[in-house]
């Protein structure tokens, strides 16, 4: 692993693509026994919920409450989402409507934005300003990865272009471990370019389901009402984030 990253180093990789590695490194150690330990937990919980539950000496609503704490345990466990009781039976209500024509995945994808009336039925959804923005720049990184790792690649290439002839057994694994690092940043870049537009996608899904065409995002208003004509679109969407993303790449090389 330190030979990986002192090669890098040497590559001329920036600070923020180090610390990406970095990170990506320990979240390999670390992602799977933090994943069995939560499982444990949530297993834990849901096992004495369960032999709570069983007891018959519980009055009715003390009964009542284990059998609403339990369903709300089985459905996070099954679905991934934490909603309160009523509250998912509304979801699980959406979901089943003309026989569910929109995929599970889209409403996850937006529980977060997901809001309740005091009835228990869901808003229509509207991602938050601060998140279309936190999606803008999410974008530039996005680029800003791939053009790094595009470049991180043509140095490597020259490198071992110059050295080919001194390439043994461990250098060649060094490069492979590198070049496995490479795919995971572009993944990663791809990623965070393709999570917002997903996200919108996904909304505007949800919202239709629940016969509502309202504009979940600035973007999404945009795209629909034409707004600044199709160059303006492009000014103001498709040019400027990889723009200024390989800006970045040029000055904080």
């Amino acid at each position: 692993m330190a030979d990986i990253l002192k090669i890098m180093n040497e590559l001329g990789v920036s600070l923020l693509i180090r610390n990406i590695v970095y990170i990506m490194l320990l979240a390999g150690l670390l992602y799977k026994p933090l994943k069995s330990f939560w499982y444990d937990i949530s297993r834990s919980r849901l096992n004495k919920l369960k032999e709570a539950y069983d007891f018959t000496g519980h009055d009715d609503n003390t009964r009542k409450f284990l059998e609403t704490s339990l369903s709300e345990e089985y459905f996070k466990l099954t679905t991934g989402l934490s909603l309160g009781f009523g509250y998912q039976e509304k979801l699980m209500e959406l979901y089943l409507k003309d026989n569910a024509p929109v995929a599970f995945h889209h409403y996850k994808r937006v529980a977060e934005y997901l809001k309740f009336n005091s009835d228990k039925t869901i808003q229509p959804i509207k991602i938050p300003k601060l998140f279309q923005i936190i999606g803008y720049f999410q974008e530039i990184l996005g680029f800003y990865l791939l053009g790094s790792s595009a470049l991180i690649f043509i140095n490597l290439s020259n490198i071992i272009k110059d050295n080919s002839n001194k390439l043994g057994s461990n250098e060649i694994l060094l490069v492979t471990g590198i070049l496995v690092l490479l795919l995971a940043i572009l993944l990663i870049g791809f990623f965070f370019i393709l999570k917002p537009y997903i996200i919108y996608k996904s909304s505007v899904y949800v919202n239709r389901q629940m016969g509502y065409t309202n504009f979940t995002c600035f973007y999404h208003r945009v795209l629909t009402e034409k707004v600044f004509g199709f160059l303006g679109r492009k000014a103001l969407f498709y040019i400027p984030i990889p723009l200024f993303a390989f800006l970045l790449i040029y000055f904080f090389r």
